[in-house]
């Protein structure tokens, strides 16, 4: 039955359309169609980014029709339109095809409700009719869209929170990476000195390199391009004063 009314809408819409009644961007119809048609092309994708883009394009109709129903004071259209939108921002927002396809599945009846609806605010007698059920669709909208927008946000904030613990993994990493780097150039320097030493040693030099006395702790503080170049500048260092000590055996 809701299949056989939504395709009557749409057929409805088309033939609006062909004749030229009014213009496509200013029929409400006619973008619910669009909402509807891109909804079910959406639902019928295999992979998240097609369904994405149909989301996308039933999300601009969808806003074209909140635009037209407030102009024509349609509120229950448009609080029906405005849950339509919130569940196709929601499904923009999903990670995973089966969420995101279970959000535009929720609008399907909702696009029902909109057709019905409109239909209503056209129509005053129909109006006068069905003012308790639009007070009542109002009122549980209303608090569905409370629901979606608490849903929304709870996206937004989880997508906030693996950004930090990303950030914050980066820079965990990046400071083993040093104190792996400094360890590793420590043990380097110390191995040259008492590799210098055992040179001036077997020439008699009767003198010898003394280990480096400098604190690393500073070295936290600074990028790994810097460290590097710590080092480099102490290995020159160290050779140099070998250097030294060897010419000085030497006289």
């Amino acid at each position: 039955m809701k299949k056989n009314y939504l395709l009557f809408f749409l057929f409805t819409f088309i033939l609006t359309a062909s004749y030229g009644q009014q213009s496509n961007a200013t029929n409400v119809r006619f973008n619910l169609g669009k909402v509807s048609k891109n909804v079910i092309a959406g639902i019928e994708s295999y992979n998240l980014e097609d369904l994405k883009y149909h989301a996308r394009l039933s999300k601009e109709s969808i806003e074209i029709v909140e635009k037209l129903t407030e102009s024509e004071q349609c509120y229950n259209t448009l609080d029906i339109s405005n849950s339509i939108a919130i569940y196709l921002e929601t499904a923009l927002l999903a990670e995973e095809l089966v969420t995101a396809r279970t959000y535009l599945n929720k609008t399907e009846d909702l696009i029902l409700k909109a057709f019905y609806e409109y239909d209503v605010c056209s129509n005053e007698e129909a109006n006068a009719v069905s003012s308790n059920y639009g007070e009542n669709a109002l009122t549980d909208l209303q608090q569905q869209q409370a629901e979606l927008k608490a849903q929304q946000a709870a996206l937004e904030q989880k997508a906030k929170d693996i950004k930090l613990q990303l950030a914050e993994q980066e820079r965990q990493e990046t400071i083993l990476k040093k104190q792996q780097f400094v360890t590793s150039n420590e043990r380097a320097m110390t191995s040259s000195i008492n590799a210098y030493n055992d040179v001036l040693k077997s020439c008699e030099c009767r003198t010898s390199l003394a280990p480096s006395q400098e604190s690393v702790s500073d070295l936290s503080t600074k990028t790994i391009q810097e460290i590097k170049t710590f080092y480099l500048d102490k290995s020159i260092t160290i050779s140099q004063n070998f250097g030294a000590k060897l010419k000085a055996c030497k006289e």
